[in-house]
């Protein structure tokens, strides 16, 4: 058995982020986008994503998407 199939989904760190100029935040699982975050929501997730690494900033975007998210 590999080793990365031991790993739990978030440490496979499938959810990422881009962020444009505009003061637009897309969030993405597997590259398929989930949210798009704007002004107020996306200046907070920039400042909260800045202090997270690795998967306490997977489970951050995780959380993002189900709590924002159309119902993944």
């Amino acid at each position: 058995m590999n080793n990365s199939d031991k790993k739990s989904p978030l440490e496979r760190e499938p959810y990422s982020y881009r962020v444009i100029t505009d003061n637009k935040v897309f969030i993405y699982k597997e590259n398929r986008l989930l949210i798009m975050l704007r002004n107020n929501q996306a200046e907070d997730f920039i400042k909260k994503i800045g202090e997270l690494e690795g998967p306490k900033a997977q489970k951050y975007m995780a959380k993002l998407a189900e709590e924002l998210g159309p119902g993944i």
